[in-house]
């Protein structure tokens, strides 16, 4: 998945494999389904690249839904962060055309100058401005590479660790409570 605007800042995020390859030695639902991400990455600050296993099969999945919502103009999440913090997309504003994209990475993502400059939290972000168009080409890209890396043995995995998993959304899990039955 390629993204690059007007001012040559690009990001591309390509799915190298799966952490672990051998799925019948795992018993963990969860590592059976970690992938090998490589991002290069390209700002005024530099060009930089990094590889990391820091994506899910289901992250990448909810990437690619998130792109496409926002090429139709779908109501989405401002932030769509993961389990592991190293990568996340923010849009600030996603009205306009072009929509104003941040992506954050950190830690490995980070660019070997970022440490410096990161103020406030792990995070050094990439801005870019991209058109309804090229979100819906990059949430292609993400769905043409994850067919190569589908997810695998979901079925091992506890109902509410995929809900948690597939929506990312650690504070509206922690509120939900079952509802109780009126007799």
């Amino acid at each position: 998945m390629l993204l690059v605007d007007a001012s040559e800042s690009r990001f591309e995020l390509t799915l190298l494999g799966y952490q672990f390859p051998d799925k019948g030695k795992l018993q963990d639902g969860y590592d059976k389904n970690w992938l090998i991400v490589r991002i290069d990455a390209k700002n005024p600050d530099g060009s930089w690249s990094a590889v990391d296993s820091a994506l899910l099969t289901w992250d990448v999945a909810a990437i690619a839904r998130w792109f496409r919502a926002l090429s139709m103009k779908r109501p989405v999440r401002q932030l769509v962060d993961f389990t592991e913090i190293h990568l996340r997309f923010g849009c600030r504003s996603r009205t306009s055309d072009p929509v104003k994209m941040r992506i954050d990475v950190a830690y490995k993502f980070c660019p070997p100058w970022g440490r410096s400059v990161i103020v406030s939290g792990p995070y050094y972000g990439l801005d870019l401005d991209l058109s309804r168009k090229q979100l819906a080409v990059a949430a292609k890209e993400l769905e043409i590479q994850l067919r190569e890396f589908p997810p695998r043995d979901m079925g091992r995995l506890r109902l509410h660790d995929a809900i948690w998993c597939l929506t990312s959304r650690r504070n509206e899990l922690r509120r939900w409570r079952p509802r109780r039955r009126r007799d």
